[in-house]
């Protein structure tokens, strides 16, 4: 995103603030790509802090936040780093993206059918974006008429611990929004377990940790965790359906 851009886009946001009686219209995130260094994103932070600054018509800060596309080898092994400094900024990073086809130049290779080159970012960018707590956004799959294999990566991503999946096509949609939302089994077990947690601790029947059994398993709490997010992120699609 060069300045001109992210300008034009701040400009065009501030005239519908003065329309919308202050309010803020978004965008609400900022992805730049191609990022190496943090120091990429502290620019785009202070830049958009110093035009919000000069701004009297807001009458409230937006909560505003930094997506990263993470494309070259020196962008993955510096991604810990990047991480660390950029969710600090006061408009912090809350996202990151692997782009894989820059990926497979910077590392000399072509892309292959199975995507085994790819195999070490898409486990290590998900798990360093976990470790601060972000978002992690899988890789882009061109062939959008395959929607076979557009599922079978959907599903790997989700294990490596992607939350979602860039798409090229509307046609990939569907097919994304349905392996990256939780099924209703997933939610009714979720649903039921907390019911159970709930009802567990307050007659005093947890065990140890707060751990107890459901359904023959033992439960503990970083299942009750697990839970928590897939009750939280039905709770966010729900949201997202009626909006649309």
């Amino acid at each position: 995103m060069a300045k001109v851009d992210l300008d034009a886009v701040l400009d065009a946001s501030f005239e519908a603030v003065e329309k919308n009686g202050g309010h803020w219209p978004g965008p609400d995130l900022f992805c730049l790509p191609k990022v190496e260094s943090a120091d990429e994103l502290t620019w785009l932070s202070e830049t958009i802090n110093q035009q919000l600054g000069r701004s009297n018509l807001l009458r409230n800060r937006p909560n505003l936040g930094l997506v990263a596309m993470i494309e070259s080898c020196t962008a993955v092994i510096q991604l810990p780093v990047i991480c660390q400094k950029a969710t600090c900024l006061s408009t912090p990073l809350v996202g990151v993206v692997f782009g894989s086809d820059d990926y497979c130049v910077t590392l000399g290779v072509e892309r292959s059918p199975t995507n085994v080159e790819l195999s070490h970012p898409r486990q290590f960018v998900p798990v360093v974006a976990k470790a601060f707590g972000l978002a992690a956004i899988d890789m882009v799959d061109i062939d959008f008429k395959d929607d076979a294999k557009l599922k079978a990566n959907c599903a790997l991503g989700a294990q490596f611990g992607f939350d979602g999946k860039q798409t090229i096509h509307p046609a990939q949609l569907p097919v994304v929004n349905q392996a990256f939302a939780p099924s209703q089994s997933r939610e009714e077990w979720a649903t039921a377990l907390l019911k159970a947690a709930k009802a567990h601790h307050s007659t005093g029947q947890a065990v140890g940790a707060h751990a107890f059994t459901f359904r023959g398993r033992m439960i503990d709490r970083p299942t009750l965790r697990q839970a928590e997010h897939i009750v939280n992120l039905t709770k966010l699609v729900n949201l997202r359906a009626q909006a649309q």
